[in-house]
């Protein structure tokens, strides 16, 4: 042998013979969430994989060319490129719209969707009148579900706000970003901050979160 094998890096992962899926290991070597993203945005362009799995790096064992044992898993940082995939796929976003080279970085306190949505206050409110799907998925809380029944029923009636909880929409997401026939939520602020305190408030009290902090915290300890 020639020497020591370097640490398998955060930016390759094993390639399975069927070309369908790979993993990326998160946290294990430095890269930023944009670098990531625009390795599985080419991977899913050039060799036409499925699906791309992503995996938070458990320190585990002692090696000067890895993280510390004591660093806690990355794993909100795992979740977030999740739904960065996601969105990637099936929302038409591009990696640079997520984690731009000038803040590389997914934002761990809210999803990748609304972070955008938040840093393009320009763009919204959107009417849902008359916009387009593309623009409807653009939206925090408004789906594929949700955007193609809003095109459906527009077509036969004047949607109201009280009327987009039942086409599916996630409304208390959706309600800052959106009017109908030029009447919004007025309850709901435009500005960012504000819209950013309260879900990060609302987040943090949910049931789903203080279970998933509790096993950061626990997996922290390896």
């Amino acid at each position: 042998m020639d020497g020591p094998r370097a640490p398998f890096p955060t930016r390759y992962a094993s390639l399975c013979l069927a070309g369908q899926s790979t993993q990326i290991i998160v946290g294990a070597t430095p890269e930023d969430d944009n670098h990531i993203l625009q390795l599985s945005k080419s991977l899913y362009d050039h060799y036409g994989l499925k699906r791309i799995f992503f995996s938070a790096y458990m320190p585990m064992v002692e090696d000067s060319r890895l993280p510390d044992r004591e660093t806690p898993v990355p794993l909100r940082r795992e979740h977030r490129l999740y739904q960065a995939d996601w969105l990637m796929r099936y929302y038409a976003f591009t990696p640079d719209e997520l984690a731009t080279p000038s803040r590389p970085w997914l934002d761990l306190d809210v999803d990748p969707k609304l972070a955008w949505a938040l840093a393009h206050m320009d763009a919204f409110p959107v009417e849902v009148m008359d916009a387009s799907l593309e623009t409807l998925l653009r939206v925090p809380g408004i789906g594929p579900i949700g955007a193609r029944r809003i095109l459906a029923a527009r077509r036969t009636r004047r949607l109201r706000v009280d009327d987009l909880q039942g086409l599916g929409v996630a409304f208390k997401r959706a309600r800052y970003f959106v009017t109908c026939g030029g009447k919004r939520d007025l309850a709901a602020p435009l500005n960012p901050e504000l819209i950013r305190q309260k879900v990060v408030s609302d987040a943090t009290g949910s049931k789903y979160n203080a279970t998933r902090r509790q096993a950061e915290g626990q997996l922290s300890l390896f």
